[in-house]
């Protein structure tokens, strides 16, 4: 949203270069940790789905361009759904392998026992190598 307020070509090519690297920020994270959580018969087309969706975006981001001449409108309209996706991130859990790796077997365990159960699978036990 910076952007759009750019008063020279600097600041807007500083503000797009800071979005960009955001954004491919978020990227690395949201796309692993989606198919993190998904079974394993479903995650190639998890996968798949979530590249649909960026791509369709990208042919949309034409026809939005073509609607709003005004390059300032422009930017607040392609990065308005950007800042409900960062809203959106306080939802999502945390990756079960990163709290195992880092201790907090309990939490991982208690996020694992959700998507069990979203899956249709009964509980589950600990082994004692993780436990420890």
């Amino acid at each position: 949203m910076l952007s759009a307020a750019s008063v020279s070509y600097s600041m807007l090519a500083i503000t797009r270069t800071l979005t960009g690297m955001a954004l491919s920020g978020l990227s690395l994270i949201v796309l692993p940790l989606g198919m993190e959580w998904v079974d394993i018969e479903h995650r190639t087309f998890s996968g798949v789905l979530t590249s649909i969706f960026w791509s369709i975006g990208n042919m949309l981001l034409a026809l939005i361009a073509y609607l709003v001449r005004e390059w300032h409108w422009l930017l607040v309209a392609v990065t308005g759904p950007c800042l409900l996706s960062i809203i959106y991130l306080w939802w999502v859990p945390e990756s079960a392998r990163w709290l195992i790796a880092n201790g907090k077997v309990k939490q991982a365990h208690k996020h694992l026992l959700r998507c069990a159960r979203m899956n249709g699978m009964k509980d589950f036990a600990l082994s004692p190598e993780v436990r420890n």
